[in-house]
């Protein structure tokens, strides 16, 4: 459900179909996922669908090794609570960054933002947030679901 864990895994598959380029120019090219999550809540299952385009641009140096990675997402989805049928929209637009040499891998832009009709806005993950190599963390801006992981998803669709 995180998409921070989803996002690496099409970087991976984006990087093995990447044709070779000089390193002048990046490569440029574009992903589509389409898919379906469960995640289990206290007594319903949160299902998630999405389409996210992935537009990727890859820079090598001159030998072809890969030396940094820039995805801009865009991300469109519902979350729905299988017992009651109640959804919300799940839309988003983020940049993944991802730097070979220091091996930090970042996301800005809007995460996360859920908008609960009557509630407003419930949970934002909104700004900048990167993963250090040595497994450290920095923010800028609200990360709630980073923060707080399923347990605000499942009170909004609760």
């Amino acid at each position: 459900m995180r998409r921070i864990l989803w996002l690496p895994a099409a970087l991976v598959l984006a990087l093995v179909v990447a044709a070779p380029a000089s390193a002048a120019a990046p490569n440029v090219f574009v992903v589509v996922d389409e898919g379906r999550n469960e995640v289990a809540c206290d007594g319903f299952t949160v299902v998630q669908e999405f389409r996210a385009t992935i537009r990727v641009k890859e820079w090598l140096d001159d030998s072809g090794d890969l030396i940094r990675v820039i995805a801009n997402v865009r991300w469109e989805g519902t979350l729905t609570n299988s017992e009651t049928g109640f959804s919300i929209r799940d839309n988003a637009s983020w940049t993944d960054f991802f730097d070979v040499a220091s091996g930090d891998f970042a996301q800005a832009g809007l995460i996360w933002s859920l908008n609960v009709p009557g509630e407003g806005i419930v949970l934002l993950d909104a700004g900048q947030i990167i993963f250090h190599p040595d497994g450290s963390v920095t923010i800028h801006g609200p990360h709630q679901f980073f923060e707080s992981g399923l347990e605000l998803l499942c009170a909004a669709l609760a």
